[in-house]
């Protein structure tokens, strides 16, 4: 029938005292950190080398079947033949730029792991 009267507004929780507190430069950290991690460009590597290994297992088997069949393999050996090793190079490339960014995500990991846990706890909404 009649309204409730509102609450009274609660007040923020503060940290505990001996909770240590990030300094600016470390909250900015931690956010960079986060949002390089979110982004996670090292499965948009590994990806490009899935498929392009995959690329170059159809050309691979492509140009040993035409120099198979040939008795003296011609052009279009030589054509296959060269744009397989081309994929092949890309694959690898790829592969090796994946590994070396999946190892640099590792580590911004276990940095932000570090400030994770030196970051005070947020309240508890419930």
């Amino acid at each position: 029938m009649f309204p409730r009267p509102m609450p009274a507004p609660a007040k923020p929780l503060a940290p505990p005292p001996d909770a240590p507190a990030l300094s600016p430069a470390e909250v900015g950290e931690r956010h960079r950190l986060r949002e390089g991690l979110r982004l996670r460009r090292s499965v948009d590597h590994f990806a490009r080398a899935w498929y392009g290994s995959i690329a170059a297992l159809i050309g691979t088997g492509l140009a040993a079947k035409l120099f198979h069949d040939e008795a003296r393999p011609g052009w279009g050996f030589a054509i296959v033949a060269s744009l397989t090793v081309l994929v092949w190079i890309f694959a690898a490339g790829y592969f090796f730029r994946s590994r070396r960014t999946a190892r640099r995500e590792s580590e911004m990991l276990r940095r932000l792991q570090v400030l994770d846990g030196r970051a005070p706890k947020p309240p508890e909404l419930f």
